[in-house]
């Protein structure tokens, strides 16, 4: 009985996500799940208690696989991974069209993405200008800048190019060009950048802002 205790509590360990660090002396050629590859010397590599590493940083260049596509990604910066060796994070070695659940776009080299677990671009640096959705329609989100979206495909935050009417739960204002806007699941805005004077309700009645002020709203569309 003892024994098959001890066999069981092998097998938690083995099993278990729990992370340790160590600081490697020289280059090193270390599994992440789906295949080997060298991490640089000087560098931190955090590893799962299966020893398969969580992230590091690459001694090369090299493809790297997502559920959906392998994709090269940059020396000198660092990777991290699911377990299971998929990749979570790292900076593009190229201009590449990447997916989202409602469509594909080009992410810029030099830029860092993030992937979910089932292989779709979480966050990453759009290459060009480009239409996206939101369950509210779709706006134009500016090239050369960041943008996350939710699991689903739709928009979470971006910077919008052109000033445009975005919804709240309490109607509908202009925001500004050029500045971020971060959007709840529902498609109403979260935060932006107002670009006109405007008078917006709040939980104690309402109050004049400012055009250029960055507002919060809460999910039920009030100004915070």
């Amino acid at each position: 009985m003892k024994q098959i205790f001890a066999l069981a509590g092998l097998v938690l360990l083995l099993l278990s996500p729990s992370l340790h660090a160590e600081r490697l002396a020289r280059d090193t050629s270390l599994p992440t799940g789906r295949g080997s590859h060298i991490f640089k010397a000087g560098t931190q590599v955090s590893r799962y208690g299966n020893g398969q590493v969580s992230s590091g940083v690459l001694k090369y260049d090299v493809s790297l696989p997502t559920p959906r596509g392998s994709h090269i990604f940059k020396a000198g910066d660092s990777v991290s991974f699911y377990q299971g060796g998929y990749l979570k994070s790292g900076v593009l070695k190229h201009d590449v069209s990447l997916p989202t659940p409602r469509g594909s776009h080009i992410f810029a080299a030099g830029s860092r993405v993030d992937f979910t677990a089932a292989g779709y671009v979480s966050s990453g640096e759009l290459k060009h200008d480009v239409s996206l959705p939101t369950p509210r329609g779709s706006h134009i989100f500016m090239s050369g800048t960041a943008i996350r979206f939710y699991d689903n495909g739709y928009v979470e935050g971006g910077t919008i190019k052109h000033s445009v009417s975005l919804p709240t739960q309490r109607g509908s204002h202009v925001f500004q060009a050029g500045k971020w806007v971060s959007f709840y699941g529902t498609g109403y805005v979260s935060m932006g950048t107002i670009h006109n004077d405007v008078t917006l309700q709040t939980r104690g009645g309402s109050r004049m802002y400012r055009k250029g002020t960055q507002v919060r709203f809460s999910p039920d569309g009030y100004a915070q």
